[in-house]
């Protein structure tokens, strides 16, 4: 396709980008909830969607690289991004931990805005250490420690 017939769809590389960005977005979103509903519990499903959030980019380097650094960047496809992806995503995990506190797993007095932020959050933050890294290393390596952490908190259990 030569670069000139782009400009037919898209009025610039921004809008390249944030189509890509919104249409995978879409698609992963989609297939971690499909993945998700498969768990029969709660804890599972939070951990299930850890796991794939990692693995998503663990597979796919170079498109992490672009999600975490250059689109970011953009004003226009943070605010677009956080009106309906990120927002479709923060409320998968809200749901989850609502189901948790309805059934007794999760402390029933947990903020779930906060919550799914916290958790988003984190996830996020280990991903973008892992693209900017200058050390190679395997992101799903991190996935005991992070869930640990975030389900098990910081309190020493013996005190």
């Amino acid at each position: 396709m030569a670069e000139g017939t782009i400009y037919i769809y898209f009025k610039n590389k921004e809008d390249l980008l944030i189509s890509i960005f919104k249409e995978k977005t879409r698609e992963t979103i989609e297939s971690i909830k499909t993945e998700v509903q498969k768990e029969k519990n709660p804890l599972d499903k939070l951990k299930r969607l850890i796991f794939l959030h990692l693995e998503t980019y663990q597979k796919e380097k170079d498109l992490a690289k672009l999600y975490q650094l250059e689109l970011r960047q953009s004003i226009r496809l943070t605010t677009e991004y956080f009106k309906v992806e990120h927002k479709d995503y923060l409320d998968l995990i809200g749901e989850i931990i609502k189901e948790g506190k309805d059934q007794g797993i999760f402390r029933a007095d947990l903020n779930e805005s906060i919550v799914k932020r916290v958790l988003f959050g984190a996830v996020d933050e280990v991903i973008t250490t892992w693209v900017v890294s200058s050390k190679e290393y395997d992101l799903i390596s991190v996935y005991d420690p992070l869930v640990d952490v975030l389900l098990n908190g910081l309190l020493n259990a013996d005190k």
